[in-house]
């Protein structure tokens, strides 16, 4: 077994993707917005005033998940910023109430129920790898959750939603093997953290992918919160003959490991790192060290230009200016996240209901985020279904920048397996 220092981020960040600008950029609002004499109406679901909607927000702001917080609040801050400067959803100022969860399933519930009880919220948007902690609670009360698919249960209660999902019961997809094989990649090692029922599955998902498409899967790896040698690491790597490196883990020990592969002489020509390491502090942090390593990711790449990542940045500099840089994947999420709720309260109408959003959301057959998405989301059968298209970056000989791959997405075909 390979051993590596301790976990710092969550195992990956799957997905990284942008939501539709409004004012900043010139793009589509939320939807057709009534009067507000039509949302003065007395209405009596929990979280709705005349004036107001009140939403929850879990997150991991301290313990393993901490380096998720700000910049996802951020972009959360940021999406909302923009539409209550344009009058809010149906006249309401979308507001959020935040609690920490502490990276600990137990607390997320105990969160989750004081957001429902004291804080009186409609629905929550949640930034946690600990999520199944509370998910049993929210589907029986029927309450909408919108956010990043960190755990399992995001494949499994329909009033979640999510557009990063990569848990899907017995589906993987073959983009991930495509990808590595077009590459050169022959003999892959996957590196998954130790004590992670997630980052078990996505390893699996991901073997299931390369041995699909021909690359051999010489080890599967749990990387235990113990000191990393570097010489060592390096030479069980090399002993191996590998050439491709698979993280199922967080950015930074995948960098790590990849430079330490490379110390010792391995001779590695693929190392796929996840969504969480296309960050330019990692450009800062490791430079050379990392060139040619490649990520892959649910977005359309930040180096394209596009009138939403217009607004997506001129939004963050108005509204969320302490996060330096803006173009970090979790403030990517947290603007989609908070997209996506806007989408289904705009559809709820004047006077919504937790049902009523989650029908309604649920209902949408085509969302690409305003072009964001590698493909167009179909929200109404995504429960439980993998997402096939991704985009790949790659660090830059001189370790400064990130450039990318291809000019479209690449979208694989779903794989049936027995897991």
């Amino acid at each position: 077994m390979m051993k590596t220092l301790k976990r710092r981020r969550p195992f990956f960040m799957v997905a990284a993707v942008l939501g539709g600008a409004l004012i900043l950029a010139g793009c589509s609002p939320v939807g057709e917005q009534p009067s507000v004499s039509t949302a003065s109406q007395a209405c009596s679901t929990p979280g709705i005033t005349a004036g107001e909607v009140r939403l929850g927000f879990l997150m991991s702001e301290s313990g393993a998940g901490a380096s998720m917080a700000q910049p996802f609040r951020a972009g959360i801050d940021a999406r909302l910023g923009v539409a209550n400067a344009a009058g809010g959803v149906h006249g309401r100022k979308v507001t959020y109430v935040w609690r920490d969860d502490e990276s600990a399933s137990a607390v997320n519930l105990a969160s989750a129920r004081q957001l429902l009880a004291t804080d009186d919220v409609f629905g929550m948007i949640e930034a946690s790898a600990e999520a199944f902690g509370s998910s049993a609670l929210l589907h029986s009360f029927g309450i909408p959750v919108v956010g990043i698919a960190l755990d399992p249960s995001w494949a499994s209660n329909d009033n979640m939603f999510t557009f990063t999902n990569m848990m899907a019961n017995n589906s993987s997809i073959s983009t991930w093997g495509d990808f590595v094989a077009a590459q050169g990649g022959r003999r892959a090692l996957i590196f998954k953290p130790i004590f992670s029922a997630a980052s078990d599955i996505l390893a699996m998902k991901m073997s299931d992918s390369l041995q699909a498409a021909g690359v051999a899967v010489v080890g599967n790896n749990e990387i235990s919160p113990m000191t990393l040698v570097p010489a060592v690491i390096g030479e069980q790597i090399r002993a191996t003959a590998a050439d491709t490196l698979i993280f199922a883990t967080d950015a930074e020990n995948s960098y790590r490991i990849v430079a330490a592969a490379r110390a010792a002489g391995a001779a590695i020509r693929v190392a796929l790192v996840p969504p969480d390491g296309y960050d330019p502090r990692a450009l800062h942090e490791w430079g050379s060290a990392i060139a040619g390593t490649y990520s892959y990711l649910p977005i359309t790449p930040f180096e394209v230009s596009t009138p939403v990542y217009r607004g997506f940045f001129n939004a963050m500099a108005a509204y969320s200016a302490q996060l330096q840089p803006p173009n970090q994947t979790y403030a990517a999420e947290g603007w989609i996240a908070a997209d996506m709720f806007l989408r289904g309260l705009a559809m709820a109408g004047g006077c919504p209901t937790r049902a009523e959003f989650i029908s309604s959301l649920r209902s949408v057959q085509a969302y690409d985020a305003e072009g964001l998405l590698p493909a167009s989301l179909n929200i109404s059968t995504s429960v439980g279904e993998i997402i096939r298209c991704l985009h790949f970056v790659q660090v830059t000989p001189d370790g400064t920048h990130f450039t990318q791959v291809t000019p479209t997405p690449l979208c694989g075909r779903r794989l049936a397996t027995n897991n």
